[in-house]
């Protein structure tokens, strides 16, 4: 291309190619305005302060009207840490020199926030909270409804406004942890605010109606339930009765066995005292805290061997007492309820035996010590209790028996 040029101020119009057959190559003045025109396209225009690529009025510094390529950075100008990256299939958003964003397409696509694994929160605000969801970075928790999460998931809400797994269908069902005036609530099948209205002294309620029997839900637990402390449960009259599988349990089985010969006795009982083998294995005894029944179970295993040879041999019995003392008379005060026959042995009778005491007018949440007793009919030979080694261990467990308590079994 030629052209010709001169010195001091030229007044003229557009300044057309004069090698383009069209004519539609220019140069394009106006108020205030120039552009260059290419094939009648309009591709650049300086507009007063503002430059327009692909469009006639710019309505910013720079105004693109269509698609600019970049090779790799954008930066924010004078802020040479701040900017926008790209890389093949690859874009990374930085501020001040921390990667916060980066989204990736690789074989598994990515969306990945605080990408340099930097001490970078997020967060998520709400209409009506400034922390609807907010990372701690630092202390790699999360937080939802606090800005300020204590554990690795932190729900924070007002009354009734926790953390709820909703489910929907023919009916409503909720698994909901909630905070309130009565304390902390966890809620199955029904809202905390249902359950903390109706129970107000429970942390844990169930409840359940589609699916159970009569006015009943029922909870179904496939595997170990394992609960450290009592459970209580309140019925709809008000009663609260307390459930659980075990007040008390003692399980001896030490690693050589521990012996008790029975003495032979008409009237009276004998402190089990292990007297030989592991004589230093604790003695058969429970401690527990009477539930608001006042009423208990008492569950005893004990292997029994008969060392007789004249076939059937005497009856032995157990008993409970809270009396500390080696013997006591088979009708003393302290025995829990009577002493039981457990077996009338001979040769061919050795082994575990189990029998259950009941007691009750316990005094609710006192505390009962109760060892085991034993006495054998009089007649010359013997029998003994045996644990640990070979033998079977010996167990001792209370269980609380429940008032105005329905037990379904199938």
């Amino acid at each position: 291309m030629a052209y010709k040029y001169t010195t001091g101020s030229v007044e003229r119009g557009d300044i057309y190619n004069q090698n383009d057959a069209q004519g539609n190559t220019y140069l394009d003045w106006s108020e205030d305005a120039c552009g260059i025109v290419a094939g009648g396209s309009i591709g650049l225009v300086v507009s007063g302060a503002a430059v327009g690529i692909g469009t006639q009025s710019p309505a910013h510094t720079l105004d693109v009207a269509g698609n600019a390529g970049f090779d790799e950075y954008i930066y924010h100008n004078d802020d040479d840490d701040t900017y926008i990256q790209f890389e093949n299939d690859t874009i990374i958003l930085a501020a001040g020199g921390r990667g916060f964003i980066k989204l990736e397409e690789a074989s598994q696509d990515k969306l990945i926030i605080n990408h340099g694994g930097l001490d970078i929160d997020l967060k998520v605000a709400g209409e009506n909270d400034a922390n609807l969801i907010r990372t701690d970075a630092e202390n790699d928790r999360v937080g939802i409804g606090t800005g300020a999460p204590t554990a690795r998931l932190t729900v924070s809400g007002s009354e009734f406004d926790g953390l709820a797994i909703e489910v929907a269908d023919n009916h409503t069902t909720y698994f909901q942890i909630s905070g309130s005036e009565q304390g902390s609530v966890t809620a199955f099948g029904s809202t905390a605010a249902t359950a903390a209205t109706n129970n107000p002294d429970a942390s844990l309620f169930i409840s359940g109606a589609v699916g159970g029997k009569g006015d009943y839900g029922v909870t179904v637990i496939n595997g170990d339930l394992q609960v450290s402390g009592n459970i209580y449960n309140t019925l709809g009259n008000g009663d609260t009765t307390l459930f659980s599988p075990y007040l008390a349990q003692q399980i001896l089985d030490p690693s050589s066995y521990a012996l008790f010969t029975i003495t032979n006795s008409s009237t009276t009982l004998y402190k089990v005292d292990w007297d030989t083998g592991d004589t230093s294995c604790t003695d058969p005894s429970v401690t527990f805290t009477a539930p608001p029944s006042g009423k208990v179970l008492v569950d005893v295993h004990a292997y029994i061997d008969d060392t007789s040879t004249s076939g059937g041999g005497p009856y032995v019995y157990l008993a409970l007492s809270t009396s500390t003392a080696a013997s006591i008379s088979s009708t003393d005060g302290t025995i829990v309820g009577r002493e039981k026959i457990v077996m009338r042995p001979d040769e061919e009778d050795d082994g575990v035996r189990t029998l259950t005491f009941y007691a009750s007018g316990l005094t609710a949440g006192t505390s009962y010590t109760w060892n085991l007793f034993s006495r054998r009919w009089n007649d010359g030979d013997a029998n003994r209790i045996i644990c640990g080694a070979q033998y079977a261990a010996t167990i001792m467990q209370v269980r609380p028996i429940m008032d105005n308590a329905d037990i379904y079994s199938s």
